[in-house]
């Protein structure tokens, strides 16, 4: 494999949605060494939230590889798990905190876009669900008002009247 130098990836960072993990706010970077993560306005990535250091976090790019770098008090989670220092071979998903924000961090490459022809967010897109149960319930009550009643009355009569020609 081809390994890709500073000038010719990018690197996007995106701070998801805790419960249906959607895309709230997205990062891009290119040709950078590090990037800071943390509360304060100065940061790379600005994350604005009470369980945030000033500087949370640090990507440093090291021998050609990027490492996530734990610098707040409450430290950085991977799979659950506090993590000090942890290398990323393309991607990872993290927290600022045990339960502060997720976001997710991703490389790409010139060459990886140039022969993807089709490129996919891995990331779960779900950003909706329906409550069967409420659906039920709310279907039921139109069903049993008289307006409907009466619309399915001349719904049958019409259907009798074509029928009958």
């Amino acid at each position: 494999m081809v390994e890709a130098s500073p000038s010719d990836s990018e690197i996007v960072i995106q701070l998801l949605d805790p419960t249906q993990g959607g895309v709230l706010k997205s990062w891009k970077f290119q040709e950078r060494e590090s990037i800071s993560i943390g509360r304060a306005s100065e940061r790379d990535v600005e994350v604005v939230d009470a369980y945030v250091s000033r500087l949370h976090a640090v990507l440093e790019r090291r021998d050609g590889q990027w490492v996530l770098v734990s610098q707040g008090r409450n430290g950085v989670y991977v799979e659950q798990r506090p993590v000090q220092e942890l290398k990323i071979p393309r991607e990872v998903t993290f927290r600022l905190g045990a339960s502060g924000p997720l976001l997710a961090f991703r490389t790409t490459t010139a060459r990886d876009e140039n022969l993807a022809t089709l490129t996919l967010d891995t990331l779960p897109a779900s950003l909706f669900s329906v409550d069967e149960v409420r659906l039920e319930a709310e279907v039921g009550a139109i069903v049993d008002q008289d307006a409907f009643l009466r619309l399915q009355q001349q719904a049958q009569n019409l259907r009798r009247q074509r029928a009958s020609r």
